[in-house]
């Protein structure tokens, strides 16, 4: 039996692909991860352990007024090519019924967005892609705003992340080991 070995940048690139390609990031669940946070919102909200999705806080979003947001921004740029969607968990509280928007923001300038509605006192996961907020595949993804419109009923969020794309499909590569190809 003869083992093969591969140049170390040639693991490492496969690695590093391997890895990249299916790690979701995580922007709020029970807190704020990856540099992203909300000092720029103009909702009131906090964390709350009731309701809670997973985990023990959920965001309880308590607009006072119409046309409110929960801002959530990155400290850094996000590259969105290996994203596909921005998946999160939603309750309308016991009113329920409300219409959420969430759009995308790049560069600091915000998007048209997508509406949403809210369950009565259960957990909706809601999944967005990203192309139609469209923040699919820029280097420059800053934000994201999840209003309220016109309703001042509290709703809550949890476990909000970007799901990476699949992995790309298995490579399969042989070797003829007895057989020279170059010296």
């Amino acid at each position: 039996m003869k083992l093969l070995s591969f140049p170390l940048g040639v693991m490492l690139l496969l690695s590093a692909l391997a890895a990249h390609a299916t790690d979701d990031m995580l922007v709020y669940s029970d807190r704020f991860n990856n540099g992203w946070g909300d000092n720029w919102s103009w909702m009131p909200r906090y964390p709350t352990n009731n309701p809670v999705y997973s985990g023990s806080n959920a965001m309880a979003c308590v607009p006072s007024g119409n046309w409110q947001a929960w801002w959530l921004k990155s400290g850094t740029s996000v590259d969105t090519t290996i994203y596909t969607n921005v998946i999160f968990r939603l309750n309308g509280g016991a009113t329920g019924g409300q219409s959420i928007s969430v759009s995308g923001e790049l560069d600091g300038s915000g998007l048209p967005g997508i509406s949403v509605t809210a369950p009565t006192n259960s957990w909706k996961q809601v999944t967005i892609s990203l192309t139609a907020l469209g923040i699919n595949n820029k280097t420059n993804l800053s934000g994201f705003q999840i209003g309220n419109g016109t309703s001042t009923q509290p709703f809550f969020i949890d476990d909000l992340r970007l799901v990476a794309a699949p992995a790309p499909a298995t490579v399969q590569v042989s070797v003829l080991a007895n057989q020279t190809v170059r010296k």
